[in-house]
């Protein structure tokens, strides 16, 4: 059975080595990664080589690559190079999202169209928190009505309710977009914050309709039958968050991912099929 990991993270490779840190002015990715006490093991499959290594090791025969959003404009330029020539290089095996960079350094809306022009990326990666803003600021609004209009994919990082709002990406700010933008495919990363959930509600359903919910939650995969039972499992896909997810592996999150309990069809709409009809917009060939 065919697996696609739909959500995996690349770095430069001399990004990754022992010793490396970024600038200081890097004040969330620096703590995050490089000070983590994981640092070394999660570094180790953060390049291609790495990335292909464990994917071959978990049985994996796909991902959708993406880098981290750097507050740099031009770190977040060399990661989507990057990201870029190893998805053209294995065409096959990659499918890809370009990184926005922060928005006071390039208009969102022409950022988009420049990241898909340059690169071929056909969707846009976010993590507003990180460059200082939310997914429903009035700012990001003309970037989500081009790519709801030229058919791009979003992808923005959603928090789960226990994170302090202040310095979270809302589930409520997923749900707004949603409701902005009904003919916007968005790919809602860790279940979007578990607001897959409320599709269980009848007046949001129809709203939830147009989200694909990644079950990157490697430390609770329990979560992902909840969802299944609210979204069915045409709306989910199996997703890793790999090589910063809390164990640093692929291999274990797909072992528990196995485990449950979904018919035939059901495994290869969630392991691979609900992200595969979407690959040639995510192509950077």
């Amino acid at each position: 059975m065919r697996i696609i990991d739909a959500e995996t993270h690349l770095l430069p490779p001399e990004w990754t080595r022992p010793g490396y840190f970024p600038e200081p002015g890097e004040t969330i990715i620096r703590p995050a990664m490089y000070e983590h006490p994981q640092r070394e093991q999660a570094m180790r499959g953060a390049h291609a080589d790495g990335l292909l290594a464990e994917m071959e090791r978990s049985g994996v025969s796909g991902a959708i690559i993406m880098g981290l959003p750097w507050k740099s404009p031009e770190r977040c330029e060399q990661n989507n190079a990057y990201v870029a020539e190893t998805a053209r290089r294995n065409g096959r095996i990659f499918m890809a999202f370009g990184l926005l960079p922060p928005p006071w350094a390039e208009p969102p809306e022409r950022a988009a169209l420049r990241l898909r022009d340059q690169y071929g990326f056909g969707g846009i990666k976010v993590i507003p928190s990180w460059h200082g803003y939310r997914l429903d600021d009035p700012a990001l609004e003309p970037m989500l009505a081009v790519m709801e209009k030229e058919g791009m994919i979003l992808f923005p990082h959603t928090d789960h309710l226990f994170r302090p709002h202040e310095d979270a990406d809302a589930p409520y700010s997923l749900l707004t977009v949603a409701r902005r933008h009904p003919g916007l495919t968005i790919f809602a990363p860790h279940l979007g914050g578990l607001l897959c959930l409320y599709a269980l509600h009848k007046p949001l359903a129809g709203v939830l309709r147009n989200i694909l919910f990644l079950g990157s939650v490697s430390a609770t995969p329990d979560m992902i039958a909840f969802a299944a039972k609210a979204v069915g499992w045409k709306s989910l896909a199996f997703a890793s968050d790999f090589p910063f997810n809390h164990d640093n592996s692929m291999k274990n999150h797909v072992k528990t991912c196995m485990e449950l309990s979904m018919t035939d069809e059901e495994r290869r709409l969630f392991f691979a099929e609900n992200v595969e009809r979407f690959r040639g917009r995510l192509s950077c060939a």
